[in-house]
């Protein structure tokens, strides 16, 4: 995602930037409908791993595109890669992830357990400091003294942890308690998408007109209450008066705001 809109970023002027972001939230929302229900689909007829494989195809044909399509927009300024900043971000985002993952077999207080959580929290400390020292950052932390920049990051990391934590609960519930098939429970969160899709090309542009103030305010209002209605259903829950309500408000709350480009001081 972050290079993806950053290869648009350097291929569209400021004029046709909030559409051009606005149609490719558009088709990832696309791709998120057909997301869930295939892989429900496949998990329920052929085997998880055919989630897994289906990459590779997709994959392939990705990189023909690339190749063929995309156009280079290379900073000839930049001297190197930051590989000290890139192996600890990676050792340290490995490192609280194996932690948590085995804390749920061993628990907290195993030394494997506790040392990997240790370890994962020291490399990003540490990522922190070298950022802050290297000629060519992975990371400038100079951006986030902008203010509006670092405002964004931050709702942006709420707003996607909410999101993530209900997309990853939901099937549970939908399938354990509510006794949905697999393929019926990535179907449930159709609706949102395909909300997500329709407005998505829209906001982008209201975003150019009005300024980015107003959706940034009014979408995470929305897709609040819609995560409060996610939250509400008991067992047997009718889909259509309780799901379905929760996603079609989720859909809107969560185009009602498209990505921009960072901003400027």
């Amino acid at each position: 995602m972050p290079n993806s809109l950053a290869i648009i970023g350097a291929s569209f002027d400021e004029e046709r930037l909030g559409k051009a972001v606005g149609t490719w939230a558009g088709f990832t929302g696309l791709t998120m409908i057909l997301g869930p229900v295939l892989g429900g689909y496949l998990a329920e007829n052929f085997s998880w791993r055919g989630v897994v494989f289906i990459n590779v195809p997709l994959a392939v044909v990705v990189v023909a595109i690339t190749l063929l399509r995309v156009p280079e927009s290379r900073d000839e300024q930049v001297r190197g890669l930051d590989l000290p900043g890139a192996a600890l971000a990676a050792f340290g985002l490995g490192g609280i992830v194996f932690g948590l993952l085995e804390s749920s077999k061993a628990g907290l207080g195993d030394p494997l357990v506790a040392g990997s959580l240790v370890a994962g929290v020291a490399a990003l400390v540490a990522f922190v400091l070298v950022e802050g020292r290297v000629r060519e950052p992975m990371v400038p932390l100079s951006l986030f003294r902008i203010r509006n920049f670092a405002g964004a990051n931050v709702f942006t990391l709420l707003l996607y942890f909410a999101l993530s934590g209900m997309l990853f609960f939901l099937p549970f519930n939908l399938i354990q308690a509510q006794g949905y098939s697999a393929t019926a429970a990535g179907a449930a969160v159709v609706p949102m998408v395909v909300i997500m899709f329709l407005v998505s090309r829209y906001t982008g542009s209201l975003a150019d007109r009005f300024g980015p103030r107003l959706p940034l305010v009014a979408g995470p209002l929305i897709s609040a209450a819609g995560f409060v209605l996610f939250a509400m259903p008991g067992f047997g829950a009718p889909y259509w008066t309780t799901f379905f309500p929760a996603a079609v408000l989720l859909g809107v709350g969560l185009r009602s705001w498209t990505p921009r480009s960072p901003p400027s001081r």
